[in-house]
């Protein structure tokens, strides 16, 4: 059975380069993700859904309202049932200084998405949720 899990969260997770690159992007196996990837067993199938600016709860206003993660959170998840395990790495977009977050808002807002991925029933048990 191949296990699988989902990277979910913004430039870190997409790879932005922080050398020159011609797309901006760090190959597949220097990605954190991959190198999750890498040191998992082979029975474990690593998603990336990373996007550059992805807050956690808020559509920018500069960016646009498609950089809010709670907005595409379900969709991602059912797309990809059913899951192991989701990670979510995000926050730090909160936290510019557009959104006049502190960072006890900014873990709210993760908060948020975890309550998400725990009722969306995407758990490998006939749905079951994630905990």
């Amino acid at each position: 059975m191949i296990r699988t899990v989902l990277c979910y969260g913004d430039s870190n997770t997409w790879g932005r380069a922080v050398v020159p690159r011609p797309d901006e992007r760090y190959g597949p196996h220097e990605r954190w993700p991959g190198v999750v990837r890498a040191a998992l067993a082979a029975d474990w199938l690593v998603i990336e859904e990373g996007m550059p600016g992805r807050t956690t709860v808020h559509d920018d206003p500069i960016d646009g309202a498609e950089r809010n993660g709670k907005t595409y959170l379900l969709p991602c998840l059912l797309s990809h049932r059913p899951l192991d395990v989701v990670i979510i790495m995000l926050g730090t977009n909160d936290l510019k200084a557009r959104f006049h977050m502190s960072a006890w808002e900014a873990a709210e807002g993760v908060g948020t998405l975890v309550k998400i991925v725990k009722s969306a029933g995407v758990g490998r048990d006939a749905g079951s949720r994630l905990r």
